[in-house]
């Protein structure tokens, strides 16, 4: 019997679909069980390295680790990166011996230079840890990628060699603004103190040029824990109005014989700069702030009333009766149920 071509058409279409999604169903079920072998081989991996890894760090020194088969390398690097961002003091170099012991270094240094992304970042963050300047110009070449890898090669850098990676790498914090305080904070926390140079003048060129990136660049001290003198933060806190630059100056600042600069911010249009005032007053500030911190404490916006109050229980200048006071002569107002809440919050911890 001639079938219609439209229909004999439709047909093969039909059964092109039919194959098309049987196949996809096979791959499907394929990916499923790969992915259950490879789960099934991990736990496997972490039953058995998990105890002898917590033996080594605890110094057992007849314990012999078995070689590491090939199929394990990234559950290896997993785990081991898992203890050494965990752990502080001696295990680093412990777990250091440990890697050693396996030398899996060339086939680290593959990955890093082969391998895909994930296994490029396990590789970086391992480089570091280990500090192995072998892989210098690979971690250059990858700290100036638009890439995730970029933040954690720049971190391995300051890691083996601070000093050398300093000029580096200040001048990639400033190219790439999709970098993350958080991570940046973690870049700078541990061998931070040899960019301060070198962040500094970039600090000083910005505040010159009044770059809007200026107050980003100042939350980099923070977690170095470096606090500029008077010389440094003045000018800055004088001539900006910049709210993301005078929020990172106040929390910089230390210098209570200059708390006239931290007065010049009271009546800023930005609420959250006027309640970092308000914590810097009350960390900072004499007796003679009273007045400021009361002002404060009756400002429209509730968070600046809430650090006003905070600042007023906390502050060491505050004479025993003046919070009772303050919330009576406030009755009623939104500024005495933000002491009394400071209050009770205080109580609670």
């Amino acid at each position: 019997m001639q079938l219609d071509p439209l229909v004999q058409g439709v047909f093969w279409l039909g059964v092109g679909a039919l194959a098309l999604t049987l196949v996809a169903m096979v791959c499907l079920i394929l990916q499923r069980m790969v992915s259950l072998h490879r789960e099934r081989n991990t736990r496997q991996f972490l039953a058995e390295w998990r105890p002898l890894i917590s033996r080594a760090l605890a110094g057992d020194d007849k314990l012999v680790l078995p070689k590491l088969p090939a199929v394990y390398l990234l559950d290896f690097l997993q785990l081991w990166l898992h203890y050494q961002e965990s752990l502080r003091g001696e295990s680093h170099q412990l777990l250091n011996q440990i890697f050693a012991q396996q030398a899996l270094r060339r086939r680290l240094h593959r990955l890093l230079k082969h391998g895909n992304l994930r296994q490029r970042l396990l590789a970086a963050t391992t480089v570091g840890h280990l500090q192995d300047g072998e892989m210098w110009e690979v971690l250059v070449r990858l700290m100036h990628k638009h890439s995730p890898i970029a933040i954690v090669a720049a971190r391995s850098l300051v890691q083996i060699d601070a000093q050398r990676a300093a000029p580096l790498v200040i001048p990639q914090i400033l190219a790439h603004r999709d970098w993350s305080q958080a991570r940046l904070s973690n870049l700078l926390s541990n061998e931070g103190s040899a960019l301060v140079p070198p962040l500094l003048e970039a600090i000083g060129l910005a505040a010159w040029q009044k770059l809007p990136h200026l107050g980003r660049l100042m939350r980099l001290l923070e977690p170095i824990g470096f606090h500029p003198d008077k010389q440094f933060l003045a000018p800055i806190l004088i001539g900006n109005e910049d709210p993301g630059t005078l929020l990172s100056a106040l929390r910089l600042f230390r210098s209570p014989q200059d708390i006239h600069l931290v007065h010049l911010h009271l009546q800023h249009p930005d609420w959250h700069v006027r309640a970092e005032v308000a914590s810097t007053l009350g960390r900072l500030g004499s007796a003679d702030d009273l007045p400021h911190l009361e002002q404060l404490l009756q400002a429209r916006e509730w968070g600046v009333r809430r650090q006003a109050a905070r600042a007023l229980v906390a502050a060491p200048f505050i004479q025993p009766g003046t919070l009772d006071a303050l919330i009576q002569q406030h009755r009623g107002e939104h500024a005495a149920a933000a002491l009394q809440q400071a209050i009770a919050d205080l109580e609670f911890k």
